[in-house]
This record gives structure tokens, C-alpha cells and sequence, in this order.
């Protein structure tokens, strides 16, 4: 799984020359997220936050005492730390939409790895069928193994029925 960043100019470009002719493509997926709502949104809060932080410079200049300038300093810190989130969020999103993402998941078979064939011959089902019916018998005496104390309760009251049992006793012929 490979993540690659191109300039939106060479997404297409770069997209067809990932298939090469010797290439088999079993999927291609391409979608897109629209990031402009979210940019002007941000951008105007950005623009409400510096308004914002010009009136509490203005209440600074205007404070009396020190608790309302430690009162008012820690306002435009606050609203200062929001618009320096605001400023990165709208960096990060420019950045985003000037590049597309592409992510591409590819492997390469196996030595030795044989794709199933979609109309099986005659002797390749015959095969197989032999070999699930030596895996059923394989299945069947592993099942047998883990019920021997069963087997072996079993066994012992037949034989124990056979000593008890009573004989009978055959007429002799004179």
C-alpha cells in the first residue's frame, strides 16, 4: 500500500501511467472531497476573530487598573491562540488542495500460485474430490481421537456385559 502526493495538474496523468500494459487493474476507485466550504468558513472566522482581538486592544488601552488589563490580556491571548489555530487550519487545507492523493494498493502473486480455472476438467475435479474425501476421512478419525474416553466407556460396558451375561446352557445329544 503506497500513499503518493501529486500536484492536482498531474493527477490524471499520473493515474493512467500507474497501469502498465503488462498490468492487470482488478479495481480503480477515484473520489474527491470538495474542501471550499470548510476554507471560506474558516477564513471568515479567521476575519471575526481579528476584529474581535483589535476591540479588546482597544479596551487594553482603555483599562484603569490591573486587574482589568490582566482581565482583558488574557481575552486577547485566548482569542490570539484561536486565530493562530484559524491561520494553520487554512494554511493546511491550501496546502491539501493543491495536491490530490493517491492511494494505491498492489501485489504480485506467489510463485507457484495457479488462478482457479472457471470450468474445471473432468480429471482436475476427480482431484479434487478424491482429496476431500481424504480430508473427510482425516476429519472424521481426528473426531473419533477426541471422544476416546467415550469409546473407551463404551467398550468397557460391553465387555463387561459379556462376562455378566448369563450363558445359556446348550442341551447335550446322547
Amino acid at each position: 500500500m503506497l500513499s503518493i502526493k501529486v500536484p492536482v495538474q498531474q493527477f490524471e496523468p499520473m493515474v493512467n501511467n500507474l497501469s502498465g500494459s503488462d498490468i492487470k487493474v482488478l479495481e480503480r476507485k477515484i473520489s474527491s472531497q470538495d474542501v471550499t466550504g470548510e476554507m471560506v468558513d474558516t477564513k471568515s472566522r479567521l476575519e471575526a476573530k481579528k476584529q474581535v482581538r483589535l476591540k479588546y486592544l482597544d479596551f487594553l488601552k482603555a483599562s484603569k487598573n490591573m486587574d482589568e488589563v490582566l482581565k482583558v490580556q488574557a481575552e486577547i491571548n485566548t482569542i490570539q491562540e484561536e486565530i493562530e489555530a484559524a491561520s494553520a487550519r487554512v494554511q493546511y487545507l491550501s496546502h491539501q488542495s493543491s495536491f490530490s492523493t493517491i492511494n494505491l494498493t498492489f501485489y504480485q502473486p506467489v510463485i507457484g500460485f495457479q488462478p482457479t480455472e472457471a470450468n474445471p476438467s473432468f480429471l482436475t475435479r476427480a482431484i479434487a474430490s478424491f482429496n476431500n474425501g481424504g480430508k473427510w476421512i482425516a476429519e472424521f478419525l481426528l473426531a473419533l481421537v477426541s471422544i476416546w474416553p467415550l469409546l473407551l466407556i463404551i467398550s468397557g460396558a460391553f465387555v463387561i456385559y459379556k462376562k455378566v451375561k448369563p450363558f445359556k446352557i446348550k442341551p447335550q445329544k446322547l
